[in-house]
């Protein structure tokens, strides 16, 4: 069975908020189970789009002749050619085995028929197999976390048991949207769902002028619920921000607001606290904690709301490279549930329910 299908983002975005199996049906397109039988995830964005300059211009194979050659060479395994010169690693479990054996197989017939293969011709089809097989679990790795762990899979030379080479795919890297680095005073990363119902990461990036203390921002365009939720944000700062960090003199300055969806996911109305915390940040000269991702919703009347769709957040805010993720203490029976793989390496800093003012402290360290 072969699936084909399209990302809807740069692949760059998707694996730094999802999965590259996000594009199948939402009523399956999580579970793992189903995703651990793909032997070779195809990586079409490597593909070129067809042009006539790609068409030959000699002679082809009809389809019935190639057709009948396949048919044929199914009666063939060529997998023992891997056997003569390398060994799996340990991070293969079987099932990883059967899917590189086969593809590595079926290269093998298409491109030497004959059998004809030397070590390096072994190797450049095992490496190409592994690699495709590697990004299915790295997929399975975001979904289930602990249970994928294991994705480091590599051969060793069957002469020399200490060569060993690990095959990785080059869209995996280590770019991260939230810097482990300290950020400009007034800075901070929201995390919130879009209008369109998807988890993002927003870059909130706040400014403080001299002036009357006026609000102004960039990038909302006309949308009015999301302009309503940063002027919420901004009537709180105004009565509570000297409870954060007294003597700013808030009222003689103007505040500048550039909201960057940084992955075009849409607007988001839930990142009222983070730019309440930006304001903090702007007004006080002070950066917020590095890799910081601020979740949460601030209304107008100094409410907020109970944080929803943990599990999504924290995913999400790991996988776009937060390091810290202030939460309010009630969330702390919610991360009962969430994978011990999506918590690891992401530390909660907690403050007290339904106050905005310690949020800001903690997050600016206060």
């Amino acid at each position: 069975m072969v699936f084909e299908d399209n990302i809807n983002d740069t692949v760059q975005n998707v694996l730094k908020t999802t999965h590259l199996f996000d594009p199948f049906p939402p009523e399956f397109n999580n579970d793992s189970a189903f995703f651990d039988r793909i032997h070779y995830y195809l990586p079409g964005w490597e593909i070129p789009k067809m042009r006539s300059s790609l068409l030959t211009g000699h002679y082809g194979l009809i389809t019935d002749c190639l057709s009948e050659f396949c048919k044929e060479m199914r009666r063939k395994d060529f997998t023992h050619h891997i056997d003569r010169y390398f060994r799996f690693n340990s991070d293969f479990n079987k099932r990883d085995e059967i899917a590189v054996r086969k593809t590595f197989s079926g290269l093998a017939k298409l491109l030497f028929p004959d059998e004809a293969m030397d070590k390096d011709d072994v190797r450049w089809l095992l490496d190409y197999a592994i690699e495709g097989r590697r990004r299915v679990k790295e997929q399975l790795k975001i979904m289930a976390g602990v249970e994928f762990i294991d994705v480091n899979l590599g051969y060793m030379d069957a002469d020399n048991p200490q060569d060993v080479h690990v095959v990785r795919v080059p869209e995996q890297t280590e770019d991260t949207l939230i810097p482990d680095g300290p950020l400009l005073s007034g800075h901070v990363f929201g995390v919130g769902r879009s209008q369109g119902g998807e988890v993002a990461v927003y870059k909130l990036e706040n400014k403080a002028v001299a002036g009357e203390c006026k609000f102004k921002y960039e990038g909302v365009a006309f949308n009015k619920p999301v302009r309503d939720t940063l002027e919420a944000a901004f009537d709180n700062f105004v009565n509570l921000a000297n409870r954060v960090a007294p003597g700013m003199h808030i009222g003689s300055k103007d505040y500048l607001l550039f909201y960057n969806d940084l992955q075009s996911k849409g607007l988001s109305e839930e990142v009222s606290l983070a730019e309440f915390v930006g304001l903090c940040s702007a007004a006080c000269n002070r950066p917020v904690m590095p890799a910081l991702a601020i979740p949460g919703i601030l209304r107008m009347s100094g409410s907020m709301d109970e944080i929803r769709g943990l599990e999504d957040i924290m995913r999400v805010a790991k996988n776009a490279g937060a390091k810290r993720v202030i939460l309010p203490l009630s969330a702390i029976a919610g991360l009962q549930s969430v994978s011990s793989e999506i918590i690891s390496g992401l530390s909660p800093v907690f403050y007290m329910d339904g106050d905005p003012v310690d949020a800001a402290k903690k997050a600016l360290d206060l």
